[in-house]
């Protein structure tokens, strides 16, 4: 790198080719290191950030400027200037004609005076394995890499403005249609390719398999050496076909890919592949509950500072305001963190005490100075004692664990946890994202969308997946009822939040909490409360939402005549705005009632459009009737309108008969236990509660601790249904008591115990139990018992 490689704000004005640099130019403060988009992932020293405004279908980030400028930063990317300077003394605007545009710009400077060596990584799968593992034989001292999986248009120039300074960088290319990859390719400009797989993950924006691999091949037209995995033929086609003058190297598998690249730098792979099971170097950080309104974040070695500025980015991001965040870093990766850079982090990220376990204690002392409370323990049983008798002085907390061993991260949490019930609920945030970029993926640009989180996101946990959410893009939030959007507010949830429960008793929750109502009918009472609160908080334009019954013949305006009273009535009301109108879809998950469904569409457009011919700002108003099988069925058509509603298929499980879409999504929910009992009977032998279990041959039964209590339907038992364990699904035997259940083991020699018992999930769908009860998998999965645990990771 040259000797300054950051941008001041004349060079980054040259290098976004900035239409005006307006505001108190000379004051700002230099050299600037990094450039975010969300408002929320302020980690560095904000002196010398920039917050790039930009505007997307789902919000428009000139609305958090002023945010952002409270906070300290000073030095802003815009579109739309800026007038009231007397508001930022201190502060400069770059305007630009468009801030995504200047943010690759921006990135392409950066690139520009780039000297060592980059190595792009693109892949279906496998990118984020092999960039942590080529990461940890540190093939330059200062090595730079995206965070986890900064992979898109956005997050690749958010990685090249962290990597300025490297000797060395690594970085992530994902793309989702056509034509993408040459804006990245353009930014990356590797000098090694990477190529990890390609497989049907994200092919909805492609004509083929092979036009997804040749899109994602481009990344590599500036590498002089490209090593692929050369158990997929089709890479080998392509780049024999594409590159056939650069150094191509076929690799056996991801592992051999790494091993063979990190042998170009004279460097080895700190694990070998028998140990990969131990020591997780994917990126994933598990969060668990535990005692005290507090929560458990175990990271499994994220092993540098950028990395881990990241990491207490993504924990901070799910915790209240009021919580108090700290940190446990484990040997051997203590010494690592005890430095001038580590201080500057854990300052940004706001972390109060730091324990140490392990570790040499004069490479604290930065972090000391900066204020943090140092607490050190000699082993991890020490510092399990401490927190055990001070349980007290963790209400209110979330731990972030940094440790290198599962099987010790395991231990801490296995200790720590209070929900001690070996039954769990996995959650996968990171199916979840995915899932909401395959029913994106059915839009056409501009389309917004809202999530469905009622019912404790269909009993997935509504904060964990409302703040996963916050991150994915999209408009709002909707809940069924008041206390739901109140508790998502409390847990410091920003998104709009749209109640659809129409009985608004509590409206001055609603407005203390800015939530958004729903209005289904002509009951001027509750119109008139709600614009008494508003009013009475100084609050103009409080939007609100209209239902209309295009013929599901349950709530909402019924004809041009309601509709009409009802705008007469909202004149009354100045301070209330129609946000948007939207209805409901009785049969779209019913391909043979396709007729009714168009009735349903017809009847919505006419009344809709009505409804906005009735206000003066009728044009404003946004529509949806689309659910997630109206997506599928009609999202590229012109009854997606403005918005749609994306519920039960961004929780993996299409609602479409066949399995034409269930085939692309991920499962985020796993319901799972472990065997705790094996006993052998003889046949004939009678199993549980009335006898009802019968042993027909020699069998091996097995006690696993779930029942009823916990979600497991009494319907299942005696042989109805089968749990997967060790890849083998094994029948239920006897009732399903309330907090257990037996199940027979004979076919299953692996079995042990200890063994994990799959009750629903990847290996045994949860389509197939809601089938044996006769029932549809949204009652199967809501029905999960809150005593049972919520585990969510993402990758």
């Amino acid at each position: 790198m040259e000797k300054n490689p950051y941008f001041d704000i004349q060079s980054l004005s040259a290098a976004v080719h900035a239409l005006t640099i307006s505001g108190n130019v000379t004051s700002a403060h230099l050299p600037l290191r990094t450039v975010i988009t969300d408002s929320r992932a302020l980690l560095t020293d904000p002196r010398h950030t920039v917050f790039a405004a930009l505007c997307t279908p789902q919000g428009d980030g000139h609305r958090y400027i002023r945010d952002m400028y409270a906070k300290g930063v000073r030095v802003f990317l815009v579109e739309k200037g800026i007038t009231d300077h007397a508001a930022y003394p201190d502060a400069a605007f770059i305007t630009v004609n468009d801030v995504r545009q200047a943010l690759w710009d921006s990135a392409k400077a950066l690139r520009n005076t780039f000297l060592g060596p980059v190595i792009g990584i693109t892949g279906s799968i496998g990118k984020t394995f092999t960039k942590e593992l080529l990461n940890n034989c540190h093939i330059r001292e200062h090595c730079a890499r995206s965070p986890r999986s900064w992979n898109s248009s956005i997050g690749v120039p958010e990685s090249l403005w962290l990597a300025a300074g490297a000797d060395a960088a690594i970085i992530e290319a994902g793309i989702s249609y056509k034509g993408e990859m040459e804006i990245l390719a353009d930014i990356i400009r590797p000098t090694i390719g990477i190529f990890t797989a390609i497989t049907e993950e994200h092919s909805e924006g492609f004509d083929s398999i092979e036009s997804k691999c040749r899109e994602k091949a481009r990344l590599f037209a500036s590498a002089t050496d490209i090593f692929y995995n050369n158990s997929y033929p089709l890479i080998a086609a392509v780049l024999k076909d594409m590159y056939p003058e650069k150094g191509l190297h076929p690799c056996t598998d991801i592992w051999d890919i790494c091993v063979q690249v990190a042998a170009i730098f004279d460097k080895e792979i700190r694990f070998s592949s028998a140990e990969i099971g131990r020591y997780d170097i994917s990126g994933r950080i598990d969060i668990t509950d535990m005692s005290g309104n507090s929560a458990l974040a175990l990271d499994y070695y994220t092993g540098d500072m950028d990395g881990i500025a990241t990491a207490l980015d993504y924990v901070r991001r799910r915790i209240s305001p009021e919580h108090d965040l700290r940190v446990c870093v484990s040997a051997p990766v203590a010494d690592a963190w005890g430095h001038a850079s580590a201080a500057k982090v854990l300052k940004a990220a706001g972390v109060t005490k730091a324990y140490v376990i392990g570790g040499s204690p004069e490479y604290w002392s930065d972090v000391a100075a900066s204020g943090v409370e140092i607490s050190r323990f000699a082993d991890n049983d020490a510092f399990e004692r401490h927190i055990t008798l001070n349980a007290c002085d963790m209400q209110r907390t979330m731990l972030y664990v940094n440790i290198s061993d599962k099987e010790q991260g395991r231990l801490i949490r296995d200790r720590l946890c209070s929900l001690r019930h070996i039954t769990h609920l996995n959650i996968d945030l990171e199916a979840l994202v995915h899932n909401v970029r395959h029913y994106r993926s059915f839009l056409t640009k501009g389309v917004g969308m809202i999530a469905m989180i009622k019912a404790d996101a269909y009993g997935c946990g509504d904060i964990e997946v409302a703040r996963t959410l916050q991150s994915c893009g999209l408009s709002h939030l909707a809940v069924a009822v008041v206390d739901e959007g109140v508790r998502l507010r409390r847990a410091g949830v920003t998104m709009p939040i749209i109640v659809l429960d129409p009985w608004c008793l509590n409206p001055h929750a609603i407005v203390a909490y800015r939530l958004e109502p729903t209005l289904i009918d002509l009951d001027n009472d509750i119109m008139s409360n709600i614009e008494r609160e508003v009013a009475a908080a100084g609050i103009s334009h409080y939007p609100i939402h209209v239902k209309i019954d295009s013929g599901m013949h349950r709530l909402g305006l019924k004809n041009e005549d309601e509709i009409s009273s009802f705008a007469s009535m909202l004149s009354q009301c100045p301070h209330l705005h129609i946000a948007t109108t939207f209805s409901h879809l009785a049969t779209a998950d019913c391909p043979d009632m396709n007729d009714y469904t168009m009735l349903q569409l017809d009847t919505f457009d006419r009344l809709s459009s009505y409804l906005r011919d009735s206000v003066p700002y009728g044009k404003e108003i946004r529509r949806h009737i689309l659910n997630t099988a109206g997506i599928v069925r009609y999202g590229r058509t012109r009854y997606a309108y403005d918005l749609v509603r994306l519920g039960i298929g961004m929780y993996g499980i299409s609602p479409l008969p066949g399995d034409a879409d269930q085939s692309t999504l991920k499962t985020v929910a796993t319901l799972s236990t472990s065997i705790i009992a094996m006993h052998r009977y003889r046949a004939g032998a009678t199993i549980g509660y009335g006898r009802r279990g019968v042993t027909t041959r020699d069998s091996i039964i097995a006690t696993i601790p779930i029942g009823y209590a916990d979600g497991v339907n009494r319907h299942l038992g005696c042989g109805h249904a089968s749990f997967v364990v060790e890849g083998i699904p094994c029948p239920t035997i006897g009732n399903i008591c309330m907090d257990l259940c037996m199940i027979d083991i004979t076919d299953c020699p692996k079995a042990h115990i200890g063994s994990s018992v799959e009750i629903f999930g990847k290996h045994a769908p949860i389509q197939r139990l809601a089938e044996t009860l006769d029932t549809i998998p949204y009652e199967v999965l809501t029905s999960v018992s809150s005593r049972v645990k919520r585990l969510y990771f993402r990758e």
